[in-house]
């Protein structure tokens, strides 16, 4: 790895792509969208934990609940932005 190669996977995101969730997605879903693309830029297929990535998206100003997060996933699968190949969990977290 050179000086300014950064670690780790990424994913390629298209314009036309872009476009399309930001023309047909809520907020609530591209951000859960990009979300889950970052972590799994193959789209190999995931376990996603709802509360968990409801965390990681909530801010003081904007609360992001588990059953948001499971409705935006069904969404985009249902709109095609994602495989059904993922799994969705709602597990308490640890603290």
């Amino acid at each position: 790895m050179t000086q300014n190669q950064i670690p780790g996977k990424f994913y390629p995101l298209q314009h036309e792509e872009w476009l399309r969730a930001c023309r047909e997605l809520t907020p609530v879903q591209r951000d859960v969208l990009y979300y889950i693309r970052t972590i799994d830029p193959d789209n190999q297929g995931i376990d996603i934990n709802a509360l968990e990535v409801a965390c990681h998206l909530s801010a003081p100003e904007r609360i992001v609940n588990r059953q948001t997060v499971s409705r935006a996933i069904k969404e985009l699968i249902a709109k095609r932005f994602l495989s059904n190949e993922i799994t969705v969990t709602s597990l308490e977290m640890q603290p």
